[in-house]
């Protein structure tokens, strides 16, 4: 999945149509040991099984790598871009990410089988297989809980509400011909503002998804085999080139939300790996606004009422009753993050309360009632 082979030296920029003069910055972030020990990377050359390291980047711009050789995830500080949480879940060396959404990791494991893990919990949301449609792309929405995704001519299949049930999977499979049918009038299915036009493209709120690529303010950006990542805004063009050498090998390029770029590369020659980020230069406007509003959102998260856990063995729930699935369980003394109330109060024997929505310090995302926890003034 990870072996590429395309080393990334300098950038130029080729003309598409219309011709871009740009200018871009190449920022050295980091740099990894060549070892297969947690917190580094690892690659080996002409191996006989999976290795390298793939990057992700989520919706509000954390920066995952998923190591192979040993099967875990790195999560990287967006500040020194050290890897600062280490998750493991017993993933195949042959996993890559296709998508990291708000709530999930998304992965293939092989050719044919797709998962998604709660990012908080590590719970699986779901485990498909797929045989024998070989998939080009997935798309999960998890508005309308439909998993889509196409084979390489493009053909249209999905899954209704996807899970680890691998029979009520093949039940709720639907064929290229079914899938057409979930849009028509009448279907059924609340689809939850995705819609397809006449030549059958897919949209999602009236924007158009791309299977092969995603846009980024007004700039659609895709990526082609790590070596070239082309730019446009749908008047002018440009594509970013790279310039080959022996002794580089170019692991993983992915787009951040704000338009940068990331990469990552072996250094054959020196056994290392550094992770570089090329500035958005071409839409300044909307990268300097999308991290204003991603400090703001961050401020807020720090100015979010704290509460203190009075008692042990506090139970985490996905609803916010007494009967929610538990998630999570808390003990006494544990600082936690408020996000949210329950719009009444519910009563519990002799306790009468509201629930809170509540974000642990280890990530974990649920409902806890109120009664257990001191909220700070």
């Amino acid at each position: 999945m990870i072996k590429k082979h395309i080393a990334i030296f300098f950038i130029m920029f080729l003309a598409i149509g219309i011709y871009a003069q740009t200018t871009s910055s190449i920022q050295t972030l980091h740099l990894f040991e060549n070892m297969k020990t947690k917190g580094n990377l690892f690659y080996i050359e002409n191996p006989y099984s999976a290795t390298g390291n793939g990057l992700g980047i989520s919706p509000e711009g954390r920066i995952y790598i998923f190591q192979c050789d040993q099967k875990l995830i790195y999560e990287l500080d967006n500040n020194t871009f050290n890897a600062i949480e280490i998750y493991d879940f017993h993933l195949p060396a042959e996993s890559g990410f296709t998508n990291i959404s708000e709530l999930y990791f998304e992965l293939s494991t092989s050719i044919y089988t797709h998962v998604a893990i709660n990012r908080e919990t590590g719970e699986y949301r779901f485990k498909v297989n797929v045989y024998p449609i070989e998939p080009e792309r997935y798309f999960y929405y998890e508005k309308s809980d439909i998993l889509f995704f196409v084979d390489n001519k493009y053909k249209l299949y999905s899954i209704v509400s996807p899970s680890m049930d691998q029979e009520k999977n093949k039940t709720n499979y639907r064929d290229h011909e079914a899938t057409m049918k979930l849009f028509e009038p009448g279907s059924g299915v609340d689809l939850q503002g995705l819609t397809l036009d006449a030549k059958g493209f897919l949209y999602v709120n009236g924007i158009k998804y791309y299977w092969h690529g995603v846009q980024e303010g007004k700039h659609k950006y895709q990526i082609v085999d790590n070596k070239l990542v082309s730019i446009s805004d749908g008047i002018k063009s440009f594509t970013l080139s790279t310039v080959s050498s022996d002794n580089e090998i170019s692991e993983s390029t992915e787009i951040h939300p704000s338009g940068d770029i990331y990469f990552l590369t072996h250094y054959t020659s020196t056994n290392k790996h550094i992770l570089y980020r090329i500035e958005n230069t071409w839409d300044p406007v909307y990268r300097a606004e999308w991290y204003k509003n991603a400090a703001a959102r961050d401020a807020a998260l720090m100015a979010t009422p704290k509460a203190t856990v009075n008692d042990d063995n506090v139970r985490i729930r996905k609803e916010p009753t007494l009967h929610g699935t538990q998630i999570g369980m808390l003990q006494k003394g544990e600082s936690v993050k408020i996000l949210e109330k329950s719009k009444d109060k519910m009563k519990i024997g002799s306790m009468d309360d509201y629930w809170y929505y509540i974000l642990t310090d280890s990530g974990v995302v649920g409902w806890s009632y109120g009664t257990f926890l001191d909220i700070a003034k």
